[in-house]
């Protein structure tokens, strides 16, 4: 989910670990050490950013057509109302 979710922390992630925690989430353990590297923080945060960036820009989109943040979000089995 979050390759899907945020794609460029996966690349960071992937990147310093290399991708066998996508499968193995348990590998996610090895991020810890990596938070005193400044490179990798560096990217983590870039990530972030990016990532706030593209929710911020999402969320405008939606209040300029008039859209509340979640209006066209269901989940299974319901409806409008």
């Amino acid at each position: 989910m979050l390759r899907l979710a945020n794609p460029a922390l996966a690349d960071a992630i992937s990147q310093a670990m290399r991708d066998n925690w996508i499968v193995d989430h348990g590998q996610l353990r090895g991020l810890r050490p990596l938070a005193a590297e400044r490179a990798f923080r560096g990217e983590f945060l870039k990530a972030k950013r990016n990532s706030e960036g593209a929710i911020r820009r999402l969320a405008q989109g939606h209040r300029r057509r008039g859209r509340r943040s979640g209006d066209d979000v269901r989940l299974p089995g319901q409806t409008h109302s």
